[in-house]
């Protein structure tokens, strides 16, 4: 009787120290997501931040050299750009805009899922006295170099 009881309060004790363990992240697991989620609002903020500049090389830097990006229009007609060809119309969209265009997140909702990532970023987008909103949702992949953008999905809020 005495082994049963002493046995049942070893497993007992292993419950509870597992518990605990999980439960105040011990185990490493949360803070690597931690961590991978610093990274990726790390590079989000450096998305937006280098567009505003306009940096496109660091922009561009943000991107997995496979990546896919895609546009919604006001139609919902969806339109594809491989990577060099989006940077570029990034350029152009600055050179033609005659003044100072600046875009920075509003509300960021991320979740990471091993080495993939997803988040779905509210934007603002001054274009001098004018404003825009929209959506970008992003498939993240993590490589050796770190996170990267593997798509970008990204839709103007209709007027």
């Amino acid at each position: 009787m005495r082994n049963a009881i002493r046995q049942a309060g070893l497993i007992l004790s292993a419950a509870l120290l597992t518990v605990l363990l999980l439960a105040t992240g011990c185990c490493g697991a949360e803070k690597g997501a931690n961590a991978d989620q610093q990274q990726l609002k790390s590079l989000i903020s450096g998305y937006f931040a280098s567009w505003s500049k306009p940096d496109m090389a660091a922009y561009k830097a943000s991107f997995h050299p496979l990546a896919a990006i895609y546009f919604v229009d006001a139609g919902g007609k969806p339109h594809y750009a491989q990577l060099e060809k989006f940077i570029a119309w990034q350029e152009q969209a600055h050179q033609e805009a005659g003044g100072r265009l600046s875009e920075k997140p509003t509300d960021i909702s991320l979740a990471v899922h091993g080495r993939l990532a997803q988040a779905a970023v509210r934007w603002e987008l001054h274009k001098g006295n004018a404003v825009e909103t929209g959506t970008d949702y992003f498939m993240f992949i993590k490589t050796e170099a770190g996170w990267r953008i593997l798509t970008l999905i990204f839709e103007q809020d209709k007027k």
